[in-house]
């Protein structure tokens, strides 16, 4: 419906964006950091956290 201008941007930051972001923190979730997206910009820790690591082994021991 938006190719140019405001309605493409809006779209770039409404759909794109948060996506893109997510991608960034679900690297750092495998990667054993805690990490939260925003709109801009994904806040990682600077060091890895236990509850992460502990977090990802009990999902990946009790996943069907």
């Amino acid at each position: 419906m938006y190719s140019t201008g405001i309605g493409s941007n809006a779209q770039a930051i409404a759909f794109g964006i948060p996506v893109h972001e997510l991608g960034h923190a679900v690297v750092a979730w495998f990667c054993g950091f805690s990490a939260i997206p925003t709109l801009w910009k994904t806040k990682i820790a600077e060091s890895q956290g236990f509850v992460i690591i502990a977090a990802m082994a009990f999902t990946d021991i009790f996943a069907p």
